[in-house]
């Protein structure tokens, strides 16, 4: 940091290097000091905006996932975490398929396999789930394809929202 004669601290870069004479010798320091409080600035600001949205996506009032194109969680939101009573550690790499109910399973892997590959529609639906107490939750999911940059699907984005009170 530098202080101004005002007394106040400026954020600085500082490049100091020594210079030569021509057999070697030091003869001096020169030093660019250069002002970055814009980009300190920039940098609070990024970090704000990120725990604001990490706080928006784990607190939402629906459980909230990611699936890369071999239907694993690749991201989960706490509330799908505390509705399905796993830790993201535990969920994180896992294959979604794993979490609904037996019965449906099958169905489900072949239903997931057409979405990703673009052969299904992605309207809401109702799905079976287990959460690991052995507890069956009713919930309605709603999916979006999520594409890299060059526009192919690279998997899932889902909303989950129990409705096993409403049923």
């Amino acid at each position: 940091a530098y202080r101004r004669k005002d007394g106040s601290i400026v954020p600085v870069e500082l490049i100091v290097d020594v210079y030569h004479d021509d057999k070697g010798q030091p003869l001096g320091i020169y030093a660019f000091v250069t002002d970055i409080t814009e980009r300190v600035r920039a940098e609070e600001a990024l970090r704000e905006s990120e725990r604001r949205f990490r706080e928006l996506y784990d607190e939402a009032p629906v459980g909230y996932h990611e699936i890369d194109r071999n239907g694993r969680i690749v991201s989960i939101n706490r509330t799908a975490c505390e509705l399905l009573g796993y830790s993201a550690e535990q969920l994180l790499g896992r294959e979604v398929a794993d979490l609904i109910d037996p019965s449906q399973r099958e169905a489900a892997r072949e239903s997931l396999a057409r979405k990703l590959q673009g052969q299904a529609d992605l309207a809401p639906y109702q799905q079976t789930l287990v959460a690991r107490n052995g507890r069956t939750l009713e919930v309605e999911i709603q999916e979006r394809e999520h594409h890299d940059d060059d526009g192919q699907v690279v998997g899932l984005r889902s909303v989950i929202q129990d409705i096993s009170l409403r049923r």
